[in-house]
């Protein structure tokens, strides 16, 4: 991995993985997203004391959502002494203001199945003659004439 690479520190302060299990899961019900964002670890600095926003985990993760403007203003919170579970609560309005929508949609899908299939099959009817097209002036650039088992 190049060191110009961008990686997503996970619940765990490890590199954001599902196979580490330390994901925050977008589709999750609002209640439950905040309970797992809450549960993000932290230090025992007091609520009042100033916080290096490079060494927080709560702020790693937050950032990867702001502009630098909005980041620089979350630093100068957390340099003033944000208590963790304020900075905790202003990573959840953020996830959640930005996933609330797709959340929705997502779950109107998963609860009428048999529509999306059956604009999956639409999509996948329109798409195949494209593909086919596409396909057919591959083989013909490189020569090679379809066999009688890629027709069926």
């Amino acid at each position: 991995m190049s060191a110009n690479t961008a990686t997503v520190p996970g619940l765990d302060g490890r590199k954001m993985s599902k196979s580490y299990g330390n994901v925050v899961p977008l589709f999750e019900t609002s209640k439950r997203l905040r309970k797992i964002i809450l549960r993000i670890k932290t230090d025992s600095t007091p609520p009042e004391a100033p916080k290096d926003p490079e060494s927080s985990l709560v702020y790693q993760i937050h950032e990867t959502l702001l502009s630098a403007e909005q980041k620089e203003a979350l630093a100068e919170r957390y340099r003033a002494g944000i208590s963790w579970g304020e900075a905790k609560i202003a990573l959840y309005d953020e996830v959640e203001a930005r996933v609330a929508g797709p959340r929705e949609r997502y779950e109107y899908w998963m609860s009428h199945t048999d529509e999306l299939d059956q604009l999956l099959r639409k999509g996948a009817q329109r798409a195949r003659p494209r593909a086919q097209a596409v396909l057919q002036r591959v083989r013909d650039a490189l020569g090679i004439t379809a066999s009688p088992l890629a027709s069926s």
